[in-house]
């Protein structure tokens, strides 16, 4: 089963994932690793941070976690999880899609934006038009010919 939230895919997997050792922890001596059968099964159950500043968003994520054996931890904000980080691993993190969501949107309107002028400099007579609000009849009729219809009464 899956949940979806803000077109981003969560998979929830029936077999959980083993827990990983912090970056910063000290090595283990020969005594400490477990053998084989014991890797096999994890000991604890995996753990998700889940950071959103709304607050019905991280209950409801955490209730559908808590749920499927998940042991989750949520905060509001990114200080609070760069904190939480410091002193925890944790196998999954869930950041604030809608952030992402609008930072995507945001590179998307302003790359067409810049193609939509760059594609101005090809066509003979916009930068004309733009710059001194004037075009010719032949421009007009060819690139806007609704337009060219209303004022001129001609039909193209």
């Amino acid at each position: 089963m899956d949940i979806r939230y803000d077109r981003a895919v969560i998979p929830l997997s029936d077999t959980p994932l083993k827990p990983r050792m912090p970056t910063n922890s000290p090595p283990l001596d020969d005594a400490a690793i477990p053998s084989a059968a014991a890797a096999e099964e994890p000991a604890t159950a995996p753990s998700v941070l889940i950071v959103d500043d709304e607050e019905g968003i991280r209950n409801f994520l955490s209730r559908s976690l808590e749920r499927r054996g998940w042991r989750v931890t949520t905060t509001g904000s990114a200080e609070d999880a760069a904190l939480h980080l410091e002193r925890h691993c944790v196998d999954l993190i869930i950041l604030d899609i809608a952030l992402l969501v609008h930072a995507t949107s945001a590179v998307v309107l302003i790359s067409s934006i810049i193609v939509h002028v760059y594609a101005a400099l090809w066509v003979q007579g916009t930068i004309r038009a733009m710059v001194e609000g004037v075009v010719t009849h032949g421009w007009a009729r060819k690139h806007h010919p609704r337009w060219y219809r209303e004022t001129t009464g001609k039909k193209v």
